[in-house]
């Protein structure tokens, strides 16, 4: 396995957890970042397009 697996895996998760900070961590609110009308159907929910969308832009989002 390439080091690029786990670090998607991480960074797909960190965006999950500031969804949980977002909403407060009673439930998975959107970020409010630009995502396709085609990404949330390819990925099922809002939520998952945004973590999957952004995972490769982890050092951006950690600067917002």
């Amino acid at each position: 396995m390439s080091l690029e697996v786990p670090f998607l895996l991480i960074s797909n998760e960190f965006n999950h957890s500031l969804q949980h900070l977002n909403g407060d961590l009673k439930g998975v609110e959107p970020l409010g970042w630009l995502v396709s009308a085609e990404a949330v159907s390819r990925f099922g929910s809002l939520q998952e397009a945004e973590a999957y969308i952004h995972q490769n832009k982890t050092g951006r989002v950690s600067q917002r």
